[in-house]
């Protein structure tokens, strides 16, 4: 009987503790992930933020002032730590940006035809929708 009791606690133990490093993993990105690419809005001012032209690379960004520029403005790194897709085909993200000087958490939408990338941050949380009208909201499209 004390055996049977160890192992049933002995299991409960290594479900939770299992249950708990599996809370802080991160998504693996691949190679190939629908928000890598080169990505502009021509509607935004050149050289204004937001920029108009973003290069999203595995683990990094850059953004540059006006669509037709090659030195970048703005580096930093960006984690995915979550993926999926919608019931429509559209890829959803979670991930953390960081800027040259703070960190920020970003839900990110790329259009289920690949073409359109939206996004929203927050400097404290994850957003929990993409809001057209909130002030951090932005949206780009492939090049």
């Amino acid at each position: 009987m004390k055996l049977l009791s160890a192992m049933i606690l002995g299991l409960a133990l290594l479900a939770f503790t299992g249950n708990i490093f599996a809370q802080d993993m991160l998504y693996v990105a691949e190679e190939n992930e629908g928000i890598y690419g080169t990505w502009v809005n021509m509607d935004y001012q050149p050289d204004a933020h937001p920029r108009q032209k973003i290069i999203n690379y595995p683990g990094k960004w850059a953004t540059y002032g006006s669509a037709g520029s090659e030195t970048a403005t703005e580096t930093g790194k960006y984690t995915i730590t979550e993926k999926w897709t919608d019931s429509e085909g559209n890829i959803w993200y979670k991930g953390e940006v960081v800027f040259p000087f703070q960190k920020a958490y970003e839900l990110d939408k790329i259009s289920n035809s690949g073409k359109t990338w939206e996004f929203v941050f927050s400097s404290s949380k994850y957003p929990t929708k993409i809001d057209p009208e909130d002030s951090d909201y932005h949206i780009y499209h492939r090049k």
